[in-house]
């Protein structure tokens, strides 16, 4: 069943005998949006990254990374050193930075597990998630209202969208020399 945001938040505020449910699919909801979101952040960052490798990068960079951390590094490197990325270097870090911000919030969301759903004015829940140390793992909780889930969402969303803003024109140039190479340079 699919909920607005407004429809979802009046009916938690006026509803209470079905609080808990409506705050359970309010958030179920936001963290479906949050992982949308992400997807198109790492495909704008995947292609970002698989033009400056197959333009030079693959001179700096024996592989092409994979985890988001690592394609942060090489697209740094790459706004350093290949000269069609430079004019654009500054805003490439700032959506960057960015992401890199907000992907711990997003790992949480995703990968965080609900441990307990209070069910109170503010839709708190209570998240848990397990992360390895060297030999041993170790229990993690933070606690997530869904107003903080909206709003991982909301600033997901716009990078996204920035993201691709940014991303497509370097993508349609190396699409476009590409076509010329195969055409003999015409």
């Amino acid at each position: 069943m699919r909920y607005s945001k407004l429809w979802m938040i009046w009916a938690a505020y006026f509803s209470r005998g079905s609080f808990k449910k409506l705050s359970k699919d309010y958030a179920q909801y936001t963290i479906g949006g949050i992982a949308m979101s992400w997807a198109s952040i790492e495909t704008a960052i995947d292609g970002l990254t698989l033009v400056a490798y197959l333009n030079g990068g693959n001179a700096f960079s024996p592989s092409m990374p994979r985890s988001l951390s690592r394609k942060i590094v090489f697209l740094e490197t790459s706004f350093k050193k290949l000269a069609f990325l430079t004019e654009v270097a500054n805003e490439g870090r700032a959506l960057l930075a960015r992401a890199d911000a907000l992907s711990n919030d997003r790992h949480w969301a995703i990968h965080g597990t609900v441990m307990e759903h209070m069910g109170n004015i503010d839709l708190e829940m209570k998240v848990e998630k397990i992360r390895r140390e060297q030999h041993y793992f170790v229990f993690e909780r933070k606690t997530h209202s869904v107003a903080d889930l909206a709003d991982i969402w909301e600033k997901s969303n716009n990078l996204a969208i920035e993201l691709f803003q940014f991303v497509r024109p370097i993508i349609g140039q190396h699409l476009e020399n590409e076509a010329n190479d195969a055409a003999g340079g015409r």
